[in-house]
């Protein structure tokens, strides 16, 4: 069922991508490495802090879901890192350089695989938690999957400044 929040929330990302669509390159990079990079840095450490506090007070090893639930969001944790380094040391320093090559295109295109693997991490997540509704009487918990949820919209927001309106700007 599509409800009012999501509707909200959907023209919130159209609006944020047309106004990104206004900006220099420089800008939009300038832009993704302040408001999602560094947001997102800290907000998975939070939460891996938070997992790691969880685990130590609660009995988790004997749940797999939760330990499915919890792996998962550390590999996407850690992968996602490593993405942005890559972008921000290898392929946004040739973007604002104004180069536009084969070389460029191929690093866009592991980019967007990426961001699927991503999504991919997201919806493993959202699942396998219930759509956030496992074990819903643990407060901790649900302070945790808050924290997540938070993270992924701002990286559906991210991914669509940059698939949308970013990397389009360099196809050959």
């Amino acid at each position: 069922m599509i409800t009012t929040e999501m509707i909200n929330k959907l023209k919130a990302k159209i609006e944020k991508q047309e106004e990104a669509q206004k900006m220099t390159v420089e800008e939009i990079i300038d832009d993704i490495i302040k408001s999602h990079h560094e947001k997102e840095r800290r907000a998975m450490d939070a939460i891996l802090e938070k997992i790691k506090e969880y685990e130590s007070k609660k009995k988790v090893v004997d749940d797999e879901k939760l330990m499915g639930i919890f792996g998962t969001f550390r590999r996407m944790s850690v992968e996602l890192a490593r993405h942005f380094e890559k972008e921000e040391y290898e392929v946004f320093p040739i973007m604002k350089a104004g180069e536009n090559s084969q070389d460029l295109f191929m690093k866009i295109s592991e980019l967007e695989d990426e961001h699927g693997k991503t999504e991919g991490y997201i919806a493993d997540i959202t699942k396998d938690s219930e759509f956030f509704s496992y074990k819903e009487k643990d407060k901790k918990l649900m302070g945790i999957y808050e924290k997540m949820k938070a993270l992924f919209v701002d990286i559906s927001e991210h991914e669509g400044k940059e698939d949308g309106v970013l990397f389009p700007k360099f196809e050959v």
